[in-house]
């Protein structure tokens, strides 16, 4: 009976283990009918759910899906279209089950036959060590464990050691004893066998609605040809990409022709990551990328220069003035004040994230801003103190923030605190480091702020002594909401006790930090309250410690 639930239902069924590739292969044999619901779940983001030591596996099942068999395969067809199923297609994880399956199929023997010979001839006792040698090789299966594959530079050195293994042990075999052509050969190969997977998915999938072709992390992904780049322009590879959602760019490689194919054929994409490496023409690629979507959502920009911004704000973010919820700046320069004027055009913003961006060449004398975010909830800032001035006035005009995440240790005694007890009634997740200010100066935000669900503050606290007096203002006036509270100042066993004596709300968590824990005594607080609890030190040891509560 089970197998005669109705599509509709199956289908949420399956939805839930779309990550869990043991419990799809599972389903795969209770029947035809779950079967051909669990591959198609399985081969959505096959490279991105197949576990590490299944990756040779997965590519061997590609290799049988035309056009890669070969024509002296005399094994069975696959009885799926597998290549059909998949929405999720990202260069960098195929790109990595391309290493492992060309490691662990055997290829890699025939890169280092020249050095087995090399070494037979060097060595005296020629016909003992090679019997040493291939018993060792014999004996030393890979490990299938995650930790075996932590990266592909270990692999590579593992299994240089492993081919040259002797009597002395020589650790010092890396992989730097290969010569640079030999090197360039494998992660040609390795790269071929990539571009080649990449193209039986864009020729054969009916709906990629998620393309990740940044290489960015990859040291040879500039090495992509011409012909991979021609895939692209084929119908068939054009048409699977008409739906695409999600689109993430980076790389040394010619994308100028892959982003102006797109140009003309994605019309949908709600998800834009994008690394700039080639700082030359793409930004107006980008603009005019940006500019032809119907409803982008979400816009990450990493790695962008000064002069460019506006470029990209003027001419193309206009458009998207009513769609766009997020936008995410990592690593970026703005040329003499962040743009927050120009960003506000963007009406229906919800969050606004900074990370590791910088100003250069301040403009002191531009400081109003009259302007406001009627939609903006959160806002992530990694800040430098240059513009805390900013960060203070865009809080007091943006009345809809729920979670404020600032990090900036060079930012010292400022009013930000003040800033956000006024303005921070909508508050339910704040989280602040920043350098030396009273400790005093937070608890406004506690009285003021009544929707308070979680905070962390991390200062370093000026005046200790009044330390044990705000404990006890802070206590008072928690907000019943709070259930996660991280005071990540230094303090001691008797500051925590006058904490949990004058608090009569209940936790989750309670972070702090001290060097001297294991006699902290909350036994009063926590039999009055009739909860449990428990002391737990952060990773590795360290001044960090949480209370946690059960009841």
């Amino acid at each position: 009976m089970i197998s005669k639930l109705p599509p509709e239902l199956l289908s949420h069924i399956f939805s839930n283990f779309e990550t869990d590739s043991e419990t799809l292969f599972s389903c795969c044999l209770v029947s035809r009918e779950w079967s051909v619901f669990a591959v198609s779940w399985l081969w959505k983001k096959p490279f991105h759910i197949c576990p590490t030591q299944n990756r040779t596996l997965l590519v061997r099942t590609c290799y049988k899906i035309s056009p890669l068999r070969s024509p002296y395969d005399k094994t069975e067809e696959p009885l799926f279209d597998y290549a059909s199923f998949l929405q999720y297609l990202d260069f960098h994880e195929v790109y990595e089950a391309a290493w492992h399956h060309y490691i662990y199929s055997g290829k890699w023997d025939d890169l280092f036959l020249l050095y087995e010979e090399e070494s037979e001839e060097s060595e005296t006792e020629e016909s003992e060590e090679s019997d040493e040698s291939d018993e060792y090789y014999e004996s030393e299966e890979p490990d299938e464990s995650d930790e075996y594959y932590e990266s592909h530079e270990s692999i590579f050195n593992n299994l240089l050691k492993r081919k040259r293994k002797r009597k002395d042990d020589d650790e010092n075999w890396t992989i730097e004893e290969l010569s640079q052509s030999d090197v360039d050969y494998f992660k040609n190969e390795i790269l071929s066998i990539t571009s080649k997977l990449c193209q039986l998915f864009l020729l054969n999938s009916n709906k990629i609605i998620s393309l990740d072709l940044c290489t960015s992390e990859m040291e040879n992904g500039n090495n992509i040809n011409e012909e991979w780049i021609n895939i692209f322009k084929l119908e068939n590879a054009t048409s699977a990409l008409a739906n695409i959602k999600k689109f993430v760019s980076g790389g040394l490689y010619d994308i100028q022709s892959i982003i102006n194919i797109m140009i003309n054929i994605c019309h949908d994409i709600e998800i834009l990551k994008i690394f700039f490496e080639d700082q030359n023409e793409l930004y107006y690629s980008f603009s005019n990328l940006i500019k032809g979507q119907k409803n982008l959502k979400e816009l990450q920009i990493i790695n962008m220069e000064k002069y460019k911004f506006n470029e990209i704000i003027n001419s193309s973010l206009s458009y998207q003035s009513h769609s766009l919820r997020i936008l995410d700046f990592e690593d970026c320069e703005f040329l003499n004040n962040i743009p927050f004027k120009e960003l506000s055009l963007l009406q229906n913003l919800e969050s606004l994230i900074l990370i590791n961006c910088d100003i250069v060449e301040y403009n002191h004398q531009h400081k109003s801003l009259d302007f406001s975010f009627p939609s903006l909830k959160n806002i992530h800032f990694d800040m430098k103190s240059l513009f805390i001035e900013e960060t203070e006035r865009l809080i007091s005009c943006s009345m809809k923030l729920e979670e404020i995440s600032l990090i900036g240790t060079e930012i010292h005694l400022s009013n930000i605190f003040d800033i956000i007890a006024i303005n921070g009634f909508n508050i339910k997740i704040l989280d602040v480091c920043i350098g030396d200010h009273y400790i005093k100066s937070i608890i406004p935000i506690f009285i003021q702020c009544q929707k308070l669900e979680s905070v962390s503050f991390q200062m370093n606290v000026l005046d200790r002594e009044e330390i044990r007096i705000s404990m006890i203002d802070i206590a008072k006036n928690i907000p019943k909401s709070l259930s996660n509270l991280n005071l990540m100042i230094s303090v001691n066993i008797n500051d925590i006790k006058t904490f949990f004596s004058h608090f009569d709300g209940l936790l989750k968590i309670f972070g702090f930090r001290t060097y001297s824990y294991k006699n902290i005594n909350i036994e009063e607080y926590t039999k009055r309250k009739c909860v449990n609890y428990k002391v737990v030190q952060e990773e590795g040891g360290g001044d960090q410690h949480y209370i946690i509560f059960k009841k």
